[in-house]
């Protein structure tokens, strides 16, 4: 309500206040008083804490009464009688002439023209009301300003960072102050036409290191078309080696890869008959909904998986996708293998089409890293998988020959990219 500090009420009072209303403990009029019950002495509710400070020895000041927490209780009358009693504002040094009781001190301060207030712009400056629109004006870092170059609207503390990116900011030629002032849009033409910017040889990717005014490279170019012509067949020569190098190495690449491919990858092919007879019991029935290929492993002792599949999709692929995942599952094994699952996965829908060459087939890749999700983690149940929610649509899936003979076929590719422990 009024200015208070930790204690009572920091204001001035048009009469003397008795001293009953007086806090004991900072000697200002009391500011939401409390009563001892043991004594009747009164103690704002800001300075109890330093009465009840001494866990051991609580007293009241004045007369040393013990006092208890649960002895102490609000003055609800004292405070009533202290609203009705009239002050000057808190601001009457500074010039304002306001009188009224101590409970209309708040309203009158929420228009008092001395009452010193934060400026609405956030600048963090604190100013006199009345001195608020000339501080908005004139001197707030917060206020809006116009560009004089782009006439467009910033504030002002944020003008020169404006300025740094303003397109139509002066900025001078790096060639030749002759130039004058350019505007920056305007900067990266003028260079290019400027007739103080020196200038490469037009042979300069090509390793000539020539520059000049224009003039200057147009005399070099028609004298030195010899040596430009040197440096191009060098180039050439060298760009054939490099080339020539790159393939050779490219080639081995690729040789080394697929061998290691071949040597490390794993493969597992499933299918399913029946299978519009499998995608309408999925469609219909929930406990139809799902398909467990049956298990296979990583070499003879690895990681130890089966394919689950959702014909009639499963999550955001539900109702309109074949849905494959892939479910590690608990094996004898799993404590000498490497975890998390570090292995680089493909899941190919194959298309049955007799000429392969034809064959459209639809793969999900799960690339190789270090996952931290449980699905990846060393399995505790068989409850968790990874793969594509959305393989392939009803619709594309009607399409070339996915389906022939009421079946479809799965392939699995997996290569391990790190040790997997065995």
């Amino acid at each position: 309500m009024a200015n208070t500090t930790a204690a009572g009420y920091n204001v001035e009072f048009l009469s003397d206040v008795d001293e009953k209303y007086r806090c004991i403990v900072c000697g200002n009029v009391l500011c939401y008083p409390l009563q001892f019950k043991a004594c009747g002495h009164r103690t704002c509710s800001g300075c109890l804490k330093q009465v009840l400070r001494s866990k051991s020895d609580r007293k009241c000041p004045i007369d040393g009464a013990d006092i208890n927490i649960e002895d102490v209780e609000e003055d609800e009358i004292s405070h009533q009688k202290i609203l009705t009693f009239e002050i000057c504002c808190q601001n009457s040094l500074a010039g304002c002439n306001w009188t009224g009781i101590l409970q209309d001190l708040q309203e009158h301060l929420k228009k008092c023209q001395f009452e010193i207030i934060d400026c609405p712009k956030g600048c963090k400056a604190k100013v006199k009301r009345q001195n608020i629109e000339h501080h908005l004006s004139i001197d707030c870092n917060k206020r809006e300003v116009l560009c004089e170059f782009c006439r467009c609207s910033s504030h002002y503390d944020q003008l020169k960072s404006h300025w740094n990116v303003c397109q139509m900011y002066l900025v001078s030629c790096p060639n030749s102050s002759e130039c004058g002032k350019i505007s920056r849009m305007d900067l990266d033409k003028h260079i290019r036409d400027c007739k103080f910017a020196p200038i490469s040889c037009q042979f300069v990717d090509e390793g000539c290191t020539y520059k000049g005014g224009t003039q200057e490279v147009d005399n070099h170019l028609r004298k030195d078309h010899l040596h430009h012509m040197i440096i191009l067949r060098d180039q050439i020569a060298n760009q054939e080696r490099i080339i020539q190098k790159q393939d050779e190495i490219i080639h081995q690449q690729q040789h080394l890869l697929q061998d290691l491919r071949q040597r490390n990858q794993y493969s597992f092919t499933h299918y399913i008959t029946d299978y519009a007879k499998q995608f309408n019991l999925a469609r219909k029935y929930r406990e139809h909904s799902v398909i467990y290929s049956d298990p296979f492993t990583v070499g003879k002792h690895g990681y130890k998986l089966c394919l689950v599949i959702f014909p009639n999709g499963n999550g955001v692929g539900k109702n309109k996708y074949l849905s494959v995942y892939l479910q590690l599952m608990v094996s004898e094994y799993d404590d000498i293998l490497a975890w998390p699952f570090n292995c680089e996965v493909t899941i190919k829908l194959i298309d049955q089409n007799e000429n392969s060459s034809k064959r459209k087939d639809i793969t999900f890749s799960i690339p190789p890293d270090k996952r931290k999700q449980a699905a990846f983690m060393k399995p505790k149940d068989d409850f968790t998988y990874f793969g594509s929610s959305m393989l392939i649509s009803h619709k594309q899936l009607k399409t070339c020959q996915y389906v022939l003979n009421d079946t479809i076929y799965l392939q699995i590719f997996i290569t391990p990219v790190d040790d997997i422990g065995i």
